[in-house]
Formats: structure tokens, sequence, C-alpha cells
């Protein structure tokens, strides 16, 4: 397939190289549009709308912001890709906040980057769009279902109402849509009112309440569903509402108990197992999915009990067992979670629902059983993540609030002291720079562990690893020239891995090796191959690392008292850096250290194949 692209760029020789280099990509088929300013980019927009377009941030007529927001205005979807000058990562986070969907250095415009780029971004596009005709279909959805149904916000505003739900509160539909729902003269809703109000105290449900109005031949009879919807923390941000019209099965004595069990079973889920029991005869039917929950490929002749119990994990057999016999004898409606082993030792959540039935000539116990395993493995990963960015604002906040209170603080003294004297001028003005300097390097360490939660991938190529090594040790000398520094011969090891990244992790080991070793102490550095992987050691005689502290060295923020002492400008986000490249890599980073003795950091990196067979 053709790609329909439109460069916008201002510089003709930038503008040829990037279609050059873009008719080199393998699977890929273009055809170009050039515009040498963000004016001839919008009007070619509307006589050919591109799939694609490179819009390079520094025009001369206008900026890639204001191009995107007037794109935004238009009745088009296309894919937005900028282009940068080398490292300028502020104005492209900025242009992704405005609609782009990714960007490219202009010194960067290799054809795998190029490939990757434009791959991801048409696919996110696609995923985008995806996800727009989903939301249509679930409002959709909402609005034929034959149940009635609404969301209201924590306000109890209605945000989105079907006509069965208008239709049960005899209200227009056109009207109630952003309403207060206190605001609508309803006898159905001013009895639900009171629920609603509760639901968001306490986050509690309120599950097949009968709700009636008016009186003998017009009465209305309604089955309430009112539940709270909260996010990860537990904060209530709507509250969603099913009625269900019931009132011919009121009406309707001799079906009254069967259409009541089954409306039950229907509102309770979808897309569940469902079983009944008979306690007299010991036998059990069971429908939907629940021989594929209990992974039966067949179903017994006749199933029992006992056949349901066999399935389930052993450690709940006995609660399952015993909330069926509660049922039965207490005539009380359970729920509980229970686990169902599966082939690969894993277990399957389910949630098994039951109430007895007294109607019938025997007694009964009938149940749902409803999987929710990739519920529970969402909501630990969620608190998982929740947590960890809690942990990471909170420790965020606290390390950037040092810095801007001593910069505002001697500003301040200086705007409020005029006469100061210079020497004391000087020396604040020397606190604002140093304060700064470290804020600014606290946000771009901060930045790279942002990119690498959000699954910035790694320029992997074949390199020499000893080549990474005396790079960082030429950079760091300056730091390292106080210092017995010892490098032992170094052997030629190749990696598959980011060159820039693994610098980045041995200039981090080194300067600290450096900054926590007094002048004239030993630094040693070596390297070895041990068959699949290759070590690099950074070793010194510095003041070492307190045990209480080697556990959670490499924790985001977290200084040991002793290092912030000896460099109280320190980010503590170094370790954790490395620590993300390296495993990136597939390798690790391990800890050696004594109090007042010295630290060894080791790296430990997988070599390539062809070198790990010699």
């Amino acid at each position: 397939m053709t790609l329909k692209v439109l460069i916008v760029e201002d510089n003709p020789d930038d503008s040829e190289l990037l279609i050059r280099r873009l008719r080199r990509l393998p699977d890929h088929t273009f055809e170009f549009t050039v515009a040498p300013s963000g004016q001839d980019g919008l009007h070619a927009l509307t006589l050919n709308t591109p799939e694609l377009i490179f819009l390079d941030f520094n025009l001369t007529d206008m900026n890639a912001l204001t191009f995107l927001e007037r794109l935004s205005q238009l009745p088009l979807k296309t894919v937005v890709i900028t282009l940068t000058g080398n490292g300028d990562e502020k104005s492209a986070v900025s242009a992704l906040k405005a609609g782009a969907l990714d960007y490219l250095s202009k010194n960067n415009l290799d054809s795998e980057t190029l490939k990757r780029t434009i791959d991801s971004a048409l696919e996110r596009h696609r995923l985008n769009e995806q996800l727009v005709s989903t939301q249509l279909q679930i409002s959709r959805m909402i609005q034929e279902t034959p149940v009635g149904m609404c969301l209201l916000d924590s306000d109890l505003n209605f945000l989105n109402v079907n006509e069965k739900f208008a239709q049960f509160a005899h209200f227009p539909l056109d009207d109630m849509a952003g309403t207060s729902y206190s605001s609508i003269p309803s006898p159905l809703l001013q009895q639900l009112e009171w629920m609603c109000k509760r639901v968001l105290l306490s986050g509690r449900s309120f599950r097949d309440v009968e709700v009636s109005t008016g009186q003998g031949m017009h009465a209305e009879f309604y089955l309430v569903n009112i539940y709270p919807i909260s996010n990860q923390p537990g904060v209530i941000l709507w509250i969603g509402i099913t009625v269900t019209d019931i009132t011919r099965s009121k009406q309707d004595a001799l079906l009254l108990q069967e259409s009541q069990n089954q409306l039950n079973l229907t509102l309770e889920a979808t897309k569940v197992g469902t079983w009944k029991w008979n306690p007299s005869t010991g036998e059990i039917d069971w429908l939907g999915q629940t021989a594929h929950m209990f992974g039966f490929d067949h179903f017994p002749m006749r199933p029992s009990l006992q056949d349901l119990l066999s399935g389930i994990h052993p450690e709940d057999q006995s609660s399952f067992e015993e909330h069926l016999q509660s049922s039965l004898s207490n005539h009380q409606d359970f729920a509980l979670e229970i686990r169902i082993p599966r082939l690969d030792g894993s277990n399957r959540w389910v949630m098994a629902r039951g109430r007895a039935d007294l109607s019938g000539p025997t007694p009964q116990v009938l149940g749902t059983l409803v999987d929710i395993t990739d519920l529970k493995e969402a909501e630990l990963a969620l608190r998982e993540i929740s947590q960890a960015q809690q942990r990471f604002v909170n420790d965020a906040a606290h390390e950037l609030r040092a810095p801007l209170t001593a910069i505002q603080g001697n500003l301040d003294l200086i705007h409020r002291y005029s006469n100061m004297a210079d020497e004391d001028k000087e020396e604040a003005l020397a606190d604002v720079a140093r304060e700064a300097t470290r804020l600014s390097r606290l946000v771009q360490d901060m930045l790279a562990l942002a990119k690498g939660d959000a699954g910035t991938e790694l320029r992997m190529e074949e390199f020499d690893l000893s080549s990474v090594l005396e790079d960082a040790l030429k950079s760091t000398s300056m730091l390292t020239r106080e210092h017995q520094l010892q490098v032992s011969d170094l052997p030629e090891v190749d990696i598959l891995g980011d060159y820039d990244r693994l610098k980045q992790v041995l200039v981090i080991l080194l300067d600290n090796a450096s900054k926590y070793t007094p002048a004239g102490g030993e630094i040693r550095v070596n390297m070895e191959s041990t068959g699949r992987h290759a070590l690099i050691h950074v070793s010194d005689t510095g003041m070492g690392i307190a045990e209480e502290d080697q556990p959670r060295i490499f924790e985001r923020f977290y200084r040991g008292q002793l290092s912030r002492e000896k460099d109280p400008g320190g980010t503590g986000l170094g370790l954790p850096i490395a620590k993300w490249i390296v495993e990136k890599h597939g390798g690790k980073i391990t800890l050696q250290s004594t109090l007042g003795v010295g630290t060894t950091l080791t790296l430990h990196l997988p070599v390539l194949k062809e070198v790990a067979s010699h």
C-alpha cells in the first residue's frame, strides 16, 4: 500500500534528505508532497489528505504547536511526526502533548529508526481509531439495551441515559443529559435518590432492589441495581443505575418466582457458568461456561457435587461446601471467591454466587460462576503501578522542593536588600547557580527514568564492550585525576547493546566512585568474560555503604545518610537509571560494600552467542 506523505519543512536540503531515506525503506512505498511553510502545509491538507505528516518544529511562519492546533480544527485523521534538532526533547514533548504521535531528530534518520517510528506511529493511530470506535459501540449498546441504564457523576448529574431509562422515569430523554438528578420530577427517581447518596457515602452497591410507583392497576414494578464505579485508590467517580421493568411478572402470580430467579441470574453477571444442586439426589446440573472453567472436556454422565468440588482448589473446597450448606439451612445468598487449578500450575479465579430455592417440592441451591482471573491480575498490577507512581511523585516533590526553596530564598534576599555587600551577593548568586545546576540534573535524571517507564526502546548494535569502557574512562578523567586509578587489561568482548546508554552507566559508576572516595584513594576497573556473560567491576576504597542502606540503594531518590553528607547536591537517581539500562540489556547489577572499606559494583552483561560459544 502506498502512503501519502506530506513533508512540512522550510529547509529544502532536509526535505530532500528525508525523502531519500524514506525511499530506501523496505516494505514501504510513499507518495510525497512537500510544503516549505506551515501555511503551505495547511493549504496542502485541503487538496489531498495525507496519511502521514512529517512536521518541522521550527518553521519560518509558525512552529509545530501552532500547526497542530490548526490541524486539530480540521475534520482530518492523519498521523503527525515532528522533526526536531539534535536533543531538542523539550520541544518534542510539547508537540506530543499537542497531538503529534512521535518525533524524530534530524540527526538520527537512519533506516531502522525511521521504519520503527513510522510503524509505531501508524499502529498507535490505528489503536486510537479503534478505541474511539469501541467507545461509540459501547454508547450505542447502552442506548439499544432493553434494560434502563444511566450513568451519574459524583454530583448526581446525568452523564449518559438510554431511552428505556427515560421511559421508566417518564421524562424526555433529550432533557436528561447534563441535568441534575434532583431536578427531575419523577416518582421512580425520587425513590432511588437516597440510595444514590448512600452509595456515594459508603461505596456499597444496592443489588436487586425492588421498587414500585403508582397504585392498583396503574402500579409499576422495577428491579434496580445501583453501584459505584471507582478508580484504583477507591475514589468514586461515577454511579451506575440499571432498571428493569418487572411489572408483568409481578402481576402474573403463577410465573412470579421463576421470573424472579431468571431475572436475578441475568443481572448478576454475563458470560457465566450456572449450576443447580439438588441435595436430595446429590446431583449437579451445570450450563454455560462451567465445564470450560473447570477444564472439563465433557460433562460427566450424572455429575455430582463431588465432581464440582474435585475441580476446586483443596484450600477452598471446604469453604464452598460450608456456604452451600449454610445457604440451604439459613436461606441466605452467598458469594465467595474460589480458585480452580489449571494444568500449568496457575489458578483461575472465579466468583461463585449461590442462593437457596425453596419454591419447588425439593429444596435446591442455584448458583453462577464468573471468571474474574483477569480482574484479579489487573487489580494487582494496577495496585503496584499506583503505589510506584505515588512513591515517585512524593519523592520527586520532596527532592524538587529543596533546590527551588533555596533559589527562591536567595533571590528574595537579593531583591529585598539592594545594598547588600558584593561579597554576600556573590555568595547568594553562587548558591542559586549551584541549586539550579542540581535542579537541572534532577530533572534530566527524572526524564530518563520516565522514558524508561514509558517503554522507550534502546538502539541496539554490535560493538566491543571494552571501547565503551575506555570512552567512559576518558569522559571521567577529570573526576578521577586526584585518585589512584587502576585499569586492568581489557579483553575484547562483543555485545549487542546501546553504546551511549552503557557509557552512561559506566560514567555513573565512575562518578560515584570518585565522589565517595577521598583524594589519593584507589579506584579499580577491570573486565572479564565468563562464557555467556561479561563482567565489569568498578571498585573503590571510599567510605562504603552502611549494611542497612544496601537493600534500598537502587530505589529511586533513596540516599543513605553518609552519601547525603558527602554529596548534598546528588539526586539519588544515578543507580536506579543504571539498573534500568542494564536490565534492558538483559543483564543485572550487583553490589558489595563494607562501611569504611569501600564498594564494588559489578555489571553482568550477556555477550553475543558467537563469542559465548568459544
